[in-house]
């Protein structure tokens, strides 16, 4: 029952830390676009990060760079201020997992000591 514990606790960490990290990489990418200044008029024209394709069409991705565009030129006084949250993000990003990965451990640690002391009330005849 206890290897069966962590088995789902490390099959449900996996996804929490590709989310992370996929989070992570695009957050860096958009500080970058924002640092580089090309944000504004020429964010339709950022190269897409090699790692994309596999995960996004590429006419998605030209209409998301599109709708972006549109919605910077309305917000186009705000840019600096994005631009120093989004620095920001990758740092909170890694504290949010690792909060809920110590929360995820924390659970696991406490289900294993609560199956250990169920064990040891109830001990399984041997045959």
């Amino acid at each position: 029952m206890k290897i069966f514990l962590w088995i789902v606790i490390g099959l449900i960490a996996l996804p929490w830390t590709v989310a992370a990290f996929i989070a992570a990489r695009l957050s860096r990418w958009m500080a970058e676009g924002m640092a580089s200044g090309s944000l504004g008029r020429d964010s339709a024209a950022w190269p897409q990060p090699e790692w994309l394709p596999p995960w996004i069409d590429p006419v998605a991705m030209q209409l998301l760079q599109q709708w972006l565009l549109d919605g910077l030129q309305t917000l186009d006084a705000l840019l600096p201020l994005f631009g120093s949250l989004l620095a920001w993000m990758v740092p909170l990003i890694w504290l949010g997992w690792g909060f809920g990965m110590v929360m995820l451990i924390a659970c696991g640690a406490m289900l294993h000591w609560l199956i250990t002391r169920s064990e040891a009330r109830n001990p399984v005849p041997a045959n």
